[in-house]
């Protein structure tokens, strides 16, 4: 019936995405209208725990004085340019 979903914080956030799309290719393919709508909203629950996941992480990496590759994409954005060129 249930499953106990186990495994690193990055396997279970792509498990959470993969039954977020299960749910919405079962909402696709539903022929009811109610129960489609109860699919799409398991999918958005699914994809809300994946999300949740992904940032308690995230926050664990930066309290660590870590960063992902996400992170320190968004932070580059808004370091001061080392370009020579700039400062005219």
């Amino acid at each position: 019936m249930g499953q106990h979903i186990t495994g690193s914080p990055e396997e279970r956030i792509e498990r959470y995405r993969q039954m977020a799309e299960a749910a919405r290719n079962d909402a696709y393919n539903s022929r009811i209208a109610w129960i489609a709508e109860s699919y799409i909203a398991l999918a958005h629950a699914w994809e809300a725990m994946a999300a949740d996941l992904q940032h308690s992480e995230e926050r664990k990496l930066h309290l660590l004085g870590e960063t992902s590759g996400m992170e320190e994409s968004a932070a580059a954005q808004f370091r001061p340019s080392t370009d020579s060129k700039s400062n005219t």
